[in-house]
């Protein structure tokens, strides 16, 4: 049987350090689609994997660690087509990437840890290079950043402890799955000015700032996540062009994008960049959530007929941005409540808890609550949950009792003389 150059290459594998002693020298000299593979032990170098070449170790991780040796490079760089990193641990320095693809292709990086560097990974106008299968900790900032790279496959990744989990920038058409991403000090997964970004089967859960989307054109928005991605066991629930629904009930994370006609109640959202997106969406109702400890708790762009109200706002950095948008911030009529024994008529806002006032009216503040982008004129001084919304009022519901009874009695009456009248005649004859 004859083998092609690029076969044999394949076929005969190069060692360290038998053949060369340094991981650099025998990428410096194998021939591209070499197979390099690296002896069990502890190397000190900052490698440049400029070649078509597959850098494997012969024992995994555990065994085969590489260390930076100059603190001002990454301690792999990979700037060529074609090229596989596996079964290393690679020791970054806080001041510089652990490992950066840059202008690349068809690259491959599995099985790896991946620890102490600036980033864990960075994809850098890099296409269609998977990232997989890699334990990424106790980065300084981002686990895997991706800026200005499409068609990428980050799967089955651990990414934990660092600043940041995933976070992709500029960046279409990458598909995110089966990723756990646990206890990152900022972001779990954000996705700034990116779109048509596909998300399954992702683990998510605390982070700081859980997740979030963010971006100005609606295409920015347009990514696809399947019910599947979960937030501390809650589902991502995110619409796109959807109307005349209801969201389920465990969501931990709700985004509206191009839709109309939807009902957001009886939720808990927390933990999250935002927790409630709607952008370019119509005639939303927003009603008895809890929205805690987000940076946004409900981020409102290019939207109109939003209208929210008896829901808790607790601990966000901002509790509602709103722009380019109408929203309203109580009930759309006057509702029947019954709040600390006692029944109240009135419109009803939402709980704060930056508001405060000692001037109210069936536990309805007389000051507004004034935040940077939205006023409420009946902000509740108690969260939601105290307030009884009746489905009519008591005394609605008298007065219609009563009604009722009138027109029985005035029959009754009539009937009455009808036959006194008849009574008469007969007796007058």
């Amino acid at each position: 049987m004859v083998f092609s150059v690029v076969e044999f290459t394949r076929r005969t594998p190069i060692y360290v350090p038998d053949n060369f002693s340094s991981i650099q020298e025998a990428i410096n000299n194998a021939p591209i689609y070499s197979m390099i593979i690296v002896r069990k032990g502890n190397y000190f170098e900052n490698i440049k994997l400029n070649k078509k070449v597959t850098l494997v170790s012969e024992g995994g991780p555990r065994s085969t660690k590489i260390t930076y040796l100059d603190s001002g490079k990454p301690v792999v760089e990979i700037l060529s087509d074609d090229a596989n990193l596996s079964g290393f641990t690679l020791v970054g320095n806080p001041a510089m990437r652990a490992v950066i693809v840059a202008k690349a292709e068809n690259i491959t990086i599995s099985n790896n840890v991946i620890i102490n560097g600036t980033d864990g990974v960075d994809l850098i106008d890099s296409r269609r290079s998977s990232v997989r299968n890699n334990l990424i900790f106790n980065n300084r900032l981002s686990g895997i950043f991706l800026i200005d790279s499409h068609e990428n496959s980050i799967e089955s990744n651990i990414v934990e402890n660092n600043s940041e989990g995933i976070i992709l920038a500029y960046s279409s058409y990458n598909k995110i799955k089966n990723n756990t991403i646990n206890s990152n000090y900022r972001y779990g997964v954000l996705l700034e000015m990116s779109n048509k970004n596909f998300l399954s089967k992702n683990l998510i859960s605390g982070n700081k700032r859980n997740f979030g989307v963010y971006g100005v054109l609606i295409e920015n928005f347009m990514n696809f996540l399947e019910l599947d991605n979960e937030i501390n066991n809650k589902n991502v629930v995110y619409l796109v062009g959807k109307e005349n629904l209801t969201i389920p009930e465990n969501a931990g994370f709700v985004g509206l994008i191009n839709s109309t006609n939807i009902v957001v109640k009886d939720l808990n959202l927390s933990n999250n960049f935002q927790s409630l997106l709607i952008v370019f969406s119509s005639n939303i109702v927003v009603t008895n959530l809890t929205i805690s400890n987000n940076w946004y708790g409900v981020y409102i762009a290019n939207s109109n007929n939003v209208t929210i109200f008896l829901n808790d706002f607790v601990n966000n950095t901002i509790n509602i941005y709103s722009c380019n948008s109408t929203v309203s911030l109580r009930s759309k009529n006057e509702v029947s409540y019954e709040y600390k024994g006692k029944i109240y008529s009135s419109y009803v806002g939402n709980y704060w808890s930056d508001y405060s006032t000692n001037d109210t009216v069936g536990g309805i503040g007389k000051k507004p609550y004034v935040e940077l982008y939205v006023k409420d004129d009946y902000p509740l001084v108690s969260s939601h949950y105290e307030y009884k919304i009746l489905g009519a009022s008591k005394y609605k519901v008298n007065l219609i009792v009563i009604g009722v009874f009138l027109i029985f009695a005035v029959l009754f009456v009539f009937i009455l003389l009808k036959k006194k009248e008849n009574e008469f005649k007969l007796i007058s004859i």
